[in-house]
């Protein structure tokens, strides 16, 4: 009769590569039509090359992005670090966005880098907010707090500048905590 009625509906992995939808009881003899909604969906970047590598929901379904970018522009709200640390050779910045959960506004967004390149690989999220970042990066002057087991990158503080016994450029990973405001380094 042109009435359409909801039926609960859920995804289900059937096995590593396969996923399949499991129904609640509806009436059989009438059509079922499965429309996922979709939430939210929008741009982050700049006027470079952005790429997003890893991304978490917090309890409150706010969204916490990382990755890297080119962009000189890259959009900054309550940053950590306002502008790109990257020169004309290195231009790539780790950088770490808050989403709120309707996908609305940005949060925070902010740089997270030195003089050479740094890219954000992982993020998690705290019951608190805090976010937890990994990533890699070839910069000396990355940002370290007072204390930190290690304060110099590549362990000679020259990082991208040294070079090791295997003639690679000398890389290192980094793990960094922000407050909850995106403002300020924990650690």
């Amino acid at each position: 009769a042109g009435i359409k009625e909801p039926v609960a509906v859920a995804y289900a992995l059937k096995n590593k590569h396969s996923v399949s939808f499991e129904v609640a009881e509806y009436d059989s003899h009438l059509p079922l039509v499965i429309d996922p909604i979709l939430s939210y969906s929008t741009y982050l970047g700049g006027s470079g090359i952005d790429a997003s590598n890893a991304i978490a929901v917090a309890p409150d379904n706010t969204a916490f992005v990382a990755g890297g970018t080119f962009s000189s522009d890259f959009p900054t709200v309550h940053p950590l670090q306002p502008n790109e640390g990257g020169g004309p050779d290195f231009a790539q910045d780790a950088f770490v966005s808050k989403i709120s959960s309707d996908g609305s506004q940005l949060l925070y967004s902010t740089y997270l880098g030195g003089e050479n390149q740094d890219n954000a690989t992982g993020i998690t999220v705290d019951n608190f907010g805090d976010a937890y970042v990994t990533g890699t990066t070839i910069s000396p002057n990355f940002p370290v707090t007072t204390g930190a087991f290690n304060t110099e990158c590549g362990g000679d503080g020259k990082c991208g500048a040294t070079w090791n016994p295997q003639s690679l450029m000398v890389t290192n990973a980094f793990v960094t905590k922000l407050n909850a405001a995106g403002s300020g380094l924990v650690y």
